[in-house]
């Protein structure tokens, strides 16, 4: 029998009957039937709808049927509707039956349906009696979630109309200023005064390619890819060649031989030497060497055994420089001035920046160190950078900080930014070398030490981590890494300094100078001249600190203020900001738009934003990291739905942000309230009879590069004074704004005067894709010939994307990722029952089809909306033959797999790549036999795919591989093989009892699948060892019971993650001989932040080497304390350096793409961690928590 899906357009004509598939005979009971509602022939958005059967049988029997409509595709019209045994009851056809569709109790469309009932010669006993649906009560059960989702939605549309009516409340004035202001913008993009993104990049790209070339020329200079001598160890090779050579060396290390090679007069280890040719491992390494490793400055800690200063000498002849070594830990550098007129007394160091050292041209460089003060007088400190030629001439001069105040007898640690010299010198390749001075300004009292200088390549991939290149941020150094250069200023009755390096930050700090008055705090001030964006609602997202003994409130407000500086508006941001002591706080909050004042803007020149204490006593108030971003970036992220119109502000609710421009010899004004609607007007400024009109722009490049491949639905408002003949044209562009095509959607329209029409037509996808590798825009054009009057008026344009049956394959045959489809009745699936469905894996050219048993996978994460699912394939419908599939290369074969929705990360890559981190972890180390033939040294792999289910489009997931014996490399032919993971946490999982049930209430027993006595055995062996083994004994038996080198990585990898939910849970413990047990991690998205439930972030700071007190970690950390350190260092160093692990994920998150990310928000609105996580909280996330890291690990 026919199973649907049946189409039921509201608009089909009331007096046809369309043609009902036969779906049951009599007898049956709870037919599902598919419906696909639509309106015009486009998907009708059911939200808030009923819809009901009503029909009379074959015997006149009425009967009714309703259904509330529910389910994950209302939004496309897609329901599955249940018709009740009763309509079963008569054979034959219906005398008449009907679908009603209401809204809030009102008729909505009434469609009549052909409805047959077959014979059923085998049952008997049916029943003829009236039947009406008692649907009242699920009404009644469902009332109180509607009723709160009702008023939820209430709630966001009062406050839209709120901000709304804000926006709108503006004079003609000030509309005709902010048009004169994109006036003067658009005139200077159309004068090419602008660099776009796509040149920006360009840029780049040729800049790293000019890099990459240097660097693989400095490779070819030093080697010829042989070593040039050989050496019985590294300190034979030093006691040689004192003063080093070219090229590369070999030496016996150990049972291996190593590469040296000679810079900045040292010899430094490559690592082993593998052949007669350099390897790609070894050039790396060297390359590594050359460009990023260590200090610009050699011997700058002054620890070589030569006693000299070292990179450091006299700034001035009146400067006398010792050493003090030692002293506090610190090998000193001191500076004493020998008059008391003179100034600039104090230390320079210079850093080569030719040759190999050319990439310092390239890149900023970060720079650390301490200052003592060793008078009893405060020491004024300046750091300058000059950028010299090869004689020695400044070409450019830069003051890092200055003035800078160290308290007598105190020390002081600096944390600055130096910039590279391609920003600051006009030929950069004249550049040599660069002088790092610090001095003090003080003439007299000069005494002062220096220590630890470290001068350090800013990655570029680092770039963004910092708070003033934010990608949205609106203020400069807003970290304050460049001191003396604060975007933060005092308010009154405060003095104000900067504090470097406290608490992993610099601040900008205020300590009021009395306790009687008011309004201590500070400000943070910004021009608004030709910066529309700060004109618009504003988010600013600042870090402040009470460092007091004593909580606080603190009031926020932003003042409007004209040149003289007056305040003209003063707008509070909101009433009372309670922060904690000493309590690091991020405070998000929203900076009004003036326009809702009556005021000329004209006058506003600045603006600043207030924060005041509201107390007058104690204060001490710090600051840092300070962004300021444009509302419209902070509300766009990951939020455009695929059916939203994709024209912003079409209805001119706010004419500063107008989607309008004038096409010909024409001005445009706003004209609001015309008609009860905002229009544009545009009127001749000639009496020309060319082509005039209106346009909007579409855009087709980055985040939008999607819209190639659906069919748009454009339609617009217009309004005439004159009779015209009309044509909407759309004019696909490239990025320089040439021509590719140009389409006539409506051609030669008559429009009469003075009436308002609804234009409506449609672009088609295939007249775009063929200029899909070059389009950037497309222009639609509403222009009027022959009319040298001309009065248009145009509001409310919209495209959208069509919704057409051949979308899917559309996207199949487009998309960047992989597509899932699974098709099939659904019903009653859960953990524990899996149903057959049809399976399609389509990689583009690429297919896979078989069928599949499919379930919900995992544990609380089947409580989200959205599913996890796991699939078992097979060749054939009766699910006998086992179907193994390779789905991507470089995976094995296997016919099981998970579907992970990833539903607490809205970048669905923690996991994946947290997995990619420790299976390389585990590939570093030494001893991984029986992990050497998994697939990926016992950790998941996993890739983004689309999935489509029953024809809707489901959202994004990770298709990867599940916990199996091929996932561990188990074999079931060896009975001491064991795998178990911590499941419930208490005295068994933190190896604080000897007795473990393995059922899920401690333990979780992964493999075997089921719990013999030697399994038993096993786990309880090692349970009691790890409980009772004292420290004494634990090193001397730890190697018979652990792979102390897996336990030791899996806790530094758990730390360098924050991995919160894996230190004692999701731990899988693995044997392949019943004795000696690893450490393999798993279920990785709760980390780098992200709170388990992905509703928040957490404090990044949170130490975790106690391991929640699990014993065997605890006890295997305690006892081997410098083999931790020694491979901390050696990880940080490869694996989990900051940029290899930004590297990963900025690959990944970029190969899932933007239109992916924000089709799954589009599909699931409530992700929790939407707008809290993505690829530029991860990248700051890491940098700052593995220096966390490494400061605790120096402190174990």
């Amino acid at each position: 029998m026919a199973n649907g899906p049946l189409v039921l357009d509201l608009l089909h004509p009331i007096d046809s009957v369309l043609q009902f598939p036969t779906i049951g005979r009599v007898k049956d009971q709870n037919v599902s039937l598919p419906l696909w509602v639509k309106e015009d022939s486009r998907p009708k958005d059911l939200t808030g709808y009923d819809i009901g059967f009503y029909g009379r049988d074959a015997k006149g029997v009425a009967k009714i049927a309703t259904q509330d409509v529910v389910g994950p595709a209302i939004q496309a019209g897609r329901i599955s509707f249940t018709m009740p045994a009763p309509m079963f009851r008569a054979a034959g056809e219906y005398q008449e039956a009907w679908f009603r569709i209401e809204k809030d109790g009102e008729l909505v469309s009434s469609l009549n349906v052909s409805f047959n009932v077959l014979e059923n010669n085998v049952e008997f006993g049916v029943d003829d009696e009236p039947f009406v649906s008692d649907i009242d009560k699920l009404i009644a059960s469902l009332e109180a979630s509607a009723n709160k989702e009702l008023g939820d939605i209430r709630s966001q549309v009062n406050d839209l109309l709120t901000h709304v009516n804000d926006m709108t409340d503006q004079s003609l004035a000030q509309v005709k200023t902010i048009s004169e202001r994109l006036g003067a913008i658009q005139t200077q993009i159309d004068a090419g005064d602008v660099v776009t993104r796509q040149q920006f990049n360009q840029a780049v790209s040729d800049q790293n390619n000019t890099i990459d070339g240097r660097f693989e020329a400095i490779v070819k200079t030093i080697t010829d890819g042989k070593p040039k001598g050989y050496y019985d160890s590294l300190a034979a090779l030093n006691a040689a060649l004192p003063n080093g050579s070219d090229g590369l060396y070999a030496f016996t290390s150990g049972d291996s031989i190593h590469l040296a090679w000679w810079k900045d007069s040292a010899w430094y280890d490559l690592g082993v030497y593998s052949g007669k040719e350099l390897s790609d491992v070894e050039k790396a390494n060297l390359v590594s060497l050359a460009i990023q490793n260590g200090n610009y400055l050699h011997n700058a800690d002054l620890n070589d055994s030569d006693n000299s200063f070292g990179p450091y000498r006299a700034n001035t002849a009146q400067t006398k420089l010792s050493r003090q070594d030692d002293v506090d830990g610190l090998n000193w550098m001191i500076a004493q001035g020998t008059d008391d007129t003179s100034t600039y007394k104090g230390f320079a160091a210079t850093y080569p920046a030719n040759s190999e050292f050319s990439y310092r041209l390239y890149y900023d460089a970060d720079v650390h160190f301490v200052v003592r003060n060793r008078t009893s007088v405060k020491m004024p400190i300046t750091m300058t950078t000059h950028y010299c030629d090869a004689n020695g001439q400044i070409l450019a001069n830069l003051t890092n900080f200055s003035g800078q105040v160290v308290d007598a007898k105190a020390d002081f640690k600096y944390h600055t930014k130096i910039a590279k010299p391609l920003n600051l010198v006009t030929n950069v390749n004249q550049v040599d070398h660069v002088d790092v001075i610090v001095y003090s300004e003080r003439p007299d009292n000069v005494d002062f030490g220096l220590a630890n200088m470290m001068i350090e390549n800013i990655y570029f991939n680092q770039k963004d981590l910092l708070a003033n290149t934010y990608r949205s941020n609106l203020l400069n150094n807003a970290d304050l890494m460049e001191a003396g250069n604060s975007p933060y200023v005092k308010n009154s009755n405060v003095n104000s300094y900067q504090k470097f390096n406290w608490h992993g930050r610099n601040w900008f700090e205020v300590v009021g100078t009395d306790n009687t008055t008011a309004y201590k705090g500070f400000k943070i001030p910004y021009s608004l001249s030709g910066n529309n964006d700060f004109m618009k609602y504003c988010d600013l997202n600042l870090r402040p600190l009470i460092a007091s003994t004593t909580d606080t409130t603190v009031q926020a407000t932003v003042h409007y203020l004209a040149s003289d500086g007056r305040i003209l508006i003063n707008k509070p941001m909101g009433t009372h900001f309670s922060l904690r002591a000493n309590k690091d706080t991020r405070l998000k909050l929203v900076v009004q738009s003036p326009f809702s004042q009556s005021l000329d803007l004209t006058q506003i020149v600045s603006a600043e934003v207030v924060f005041m204490s509201e107390r007058t006593d104690n204060v001490d108030l710090l600051v840092t990291d300070a962004i300021l971003a444009k509302r419209d970036d902070a509300l766009i992220d990951f939020s455009e739905s695929k059916s939203a119109n994709y024209v912003q502000n079409p209805d001119l609710v706010s004419y500063s942000n107008t989607p309008y421009y004038g096409v010909g010899l024409v001005k445009t004004e706003y004209r609001p309230q015309f008609n009860n609607k905002n229009w544009v007007v545009a009127t001749n400024s000639d009496d020309t009879v060319g082509d005039k009109g209106i346009s909007t722009r579409i855009d087709l490049m980055n985040d939008h590069d999607y819209r190639r491949w659906f069919t748009m639905d454009i339609a617009t408002n217009l309004y005439i004074k004159q009779n015209a003949s009309v044509t909407l044209l759309a004019l696909i562009k490239d990025a320089s704004d040439k021509v590719l095509n140009t389409v006539k959607l409506i051609a030669n329209q008559a429009v009469t005067a003075n009436v308002e029409y609804r234009l409506k037509a449609s672009l088609n996808s295939e007249q775009l894709l063929p200029y899909s590798s070059n389009s950037h825009h497309v222009d639609l054009l509403v222009v009027a010939k022959g009319i040298t009057d001309l009065v248009m008026y145009m509001t409310g344009f919209t495209v959208t994307q069509r919704y057409q049956q051949s979308n899917l394959e559309q996207l199949a045959n487009k998309s960047r990722l992989p597509l899932v489809f699974l098709d099939g009745d659904v019903t009653g699936m859960s953990k524990d029952k899996s149903v057959a469905m049809n399976f399609r894996l389509k990689d583009h050219s690429r297919e896979l089809t078989g069928y599949a048993k499919v379930g919900w996978q995992g544990d609380s994460s089947i409580n989200y909306a959205k599913k996890n699912y796991k699939l078992k394939l097979y060749s054939n419908s009766g699910m006998v033959n086992k179907l193994k599939i390779k789905p991507f290369a470089g995976w094995k074969s296997d016919s099981g797999f998970n579907l992970k929705a990833n539903w607490i990360d809205a970048t669905q890559m923690r996991n994946l790549v947290n997995a990619q981190l420790f299976a390389e972890v585990t590939a570093n180390r030494k001893n991984v036999t029986d992990l050497l033939d998994t697939d990926n040294f016992g950790e998941v792999k996993g890739e983004p795919v689309v999935v489509i289910l029953n024809g809707e489009i489901y959202g994004l997931y990770t298709f990867n591989t599940k916990k199996s014996d091929g996932l561990f490399g188990m074999d079931d032919d060896k009975g001491n093989q064991v795998v178990i993971s911590g499941e419930m946490r208490g005295d068994a999982i933190s190896f604080k009892s000897d007795v473990a049930k393995l059922d899920g209430t401690d333990f979780n027993l992964e493999y075997p699948d089921d719990l013999t006595t030697l399994t038993a055995d096993n786990v309880k062996q090692l349970l009691t060892w790890v409980k009772n083994v004292s420290d004494a004994d634990f090193v001397a038996q730890q190697d018979d019971h652990l792979d102390v080198n897996s336990i030791i990585d899996y806790a530094i990898f758990a730390n360098v993650i924050l991995g919160v939910d894996s230190l004692d849970k999701n731990v899988l413990y693995s044997t392949w001989n019943g004795k000696k047990w690893s450490a393999i991690a798993y279920d990785l998205d709760t980390a780098w932040g992200l709170k388990w439930d992905g509703a928040e972030l957490i404090d990044l700071s949170s130490n975790l080497w106690n391991m929640n007190d699990n014993q065997l970690f605890v006890k295997t950390l305690r006892n081997n304390k410098d083999l931790l350190k020694q491979r901390y260092a050696e990880l940080r160093s490869t694996v989990l350096s900051a940029s290899h692990i930004i590297g990963i994920f900025n690959e990944r998150i970029n190969r899932v793409g933007q239109e992916n990310y924000e089709l799954d928000t589009t599909r699931w609105p409530a992700i929790p961690s939407k707008g809290i996580t993505d690829l530029a909280q991860i990248r700051k996330a890491v940098y700052q928590r593995l220096a966390i890291v490494d400061d605790q690990l120096d402190k174990l």
